[in-house]
Order: C-alpha cells, then structure tokens, then sequence
C-alpha cells in the first residue's frame, strides 16, 4: 500500500461529499411529499375559520333540547285535540241519529 497525499485525500472527501449531498437531496424530495406546503396551511386556516364562524351560529345541545320538548309538547296537544275531536265526532253522531228520527217522524216516513 502507497502512501496517500492531500489530493487523494481532498478527491475522497469531495467525492463523500457529492454523494452525502445527493443523498441528502433524495431524503429532502422524499420527505417533500409528507409535510404540508405553507400555501396548503393557509388555506386550509381559512377553511377552518369559515366553519368554526358557521359553527357559532349552530344550535347547541340546549336548543335540541328546547326543540325536542316543544315537540313533544305539540304532540301531546295533537293528542289530546284527537280524543276531543272523537268525542265531538260521537256525539255529531248521536246527535245526526236523533235529526234522522226527527225527519222521518216529522215526514211521515217512519215505520208504522
């Protein structure tokens, strides 16, 4: 084995460095593609601000509630105005049961 002079040793170092370099560059293009972009971030904080000022106006766990138990309360009224609308509908008919005899009695139509 030879000695080795200052221009092997600077031709070794800056051969390592090339391929330190370009395998630096090959790292930096591989891990491009997995970080986000600054112009990506803005525009998804835009984005995000737009539904988080959507959100706001929303309704909240409380309306639902609130909603829900007018609901029920609307429902519970139809309820109660189907039964009374029944009553009245027997009674109508009772009422039409009795016109009816009255009408025939009064025409003369009535079994005899």
């Amino acid at each position: 084995m030879g000695e080795y002079s200052w221009r092997d040793f600077i031709a070794a170092l800056t051969a390592a460095s090339l391929v330190a370099g370009m395998f630096l560059a090959w790292i930096r293009w591989q891990l491009s593609s997995d970080f986000a972009r600054k112009a990506d971030i803005e525009t998804l904080g835009g984005r995000i601000g737009k539904i988080e000022t959507q959100m706001q106006g929303a309704p909240t766990h409380a309306d639902m509630r609130q909603l829900s138990d007018r609901i029920a309360a609307v429902e519970k009224g139809v309820e109660v105005a189907g039964a009374q609308i029944q009553g009245v509908r027997e009674g109508v008919a009772r009422v039409d049961v009795g016109v009816q005899m009255l009408i025939q009695h009064h025409m003369g139509t009535a079994d005899k």
